[in-house]
């Protein structure tokens, strides 16, 4: 079965460009140039017996997720945080 799922593609230069240009056309950060993408996936499998599928009614986005794809994320706590 196929799911939708938000997905984060790492990559520097849509980061600089999300910095450089988000600032100044706040409305290309959801566009061509975003590190976000809806997707389709195949649903994952259970990881062993006794686990159940679960199905999310509702989900959002962090504050911090937010700041990284506008390009505002501070880089201060990298060392210590990882990235989805």
């Amino acid at each position: 079965m196929s799911t939708l799922a938000l997905e984060l593609q790492r990559s520097v230069p849509r980061y600089l460009a999300q910095r450089t240009i988000g600032r100044r056309l706040p409305g290309l950060l959801a566009g061509p140039i975003s590190s976000l993408r809806l997707v389709h996936r195949e649903s994952p499998e259970a990881p062993a017996p006794g686990w159940a599928p679960v199905r999310p009614l509702l989900s959002g986005i962090c504050g911090s997720d937010l700041t990284t794809l506008s390009g505002d994320a501070s880089f201060y706590f990298t060392a210590l945080v990882s990235m989805p």
